[in-house]
């Protein structure tokens, strides 16, 4: 399989989810989350490592996953990268349409937009510490 065929689906998905017509959802890992199409899934998350010549760094990383959990290929987009080109900011738009969705981020701007119309406010929940 060619990479080119892994970046039109994330093209795809991209415009799919801009669009709402489909979800991610989360995964039991923070910042990592995966939707199911056909035969596979598609995961994406955000993390971090050191390098030794870089130091600390971030990346996106896309994966294309069989139903049996094999990986059949990943893009990479790393905010250290020479040239941050644009496959490194298809993953990184996706990246964070992803996260919207997954974490119902419009529909909680909705329900936070329409109390302040209405002038209201709601019992705050027990405060916790950022992840």
């Amino acid at each position: 399989m060619s990479k080119q065929r892994f970046v039109l689906l994330l093209e795809r998905l991209h415009e799919a989810t801009r669009s709402g017509k489909v979800r991610w959802e989360e995964t039991a890992k923070e910042g990592a989350f995966r939707i199911a199409l056909g035969d596979g899934l598609v995961r994406i998350e955000k993390d971090a490592d050191f390098d030794a010549a870089r130091g600390p760094y971030e990346f996106i990383r896309a994966s294309l996953i069989t139903r049996h959990g094999e990986t059949v290929d990943e893009l990479v987009a790393s905010d250290d990268d020479e040239q941050f080109d644009e496959t490194d900011q298809l993953i990184e738009k996706l990246y964070n349409d992803a996260r919207t969705s997954a974490l119902s981020g419009d529909e909680l701007v909705d329900s936070m937009l329409a109390d302040l119309k209405a002038g209201k406010t709601r019992a705050l929940p027990p405060d916790h510490p950022q992840r």
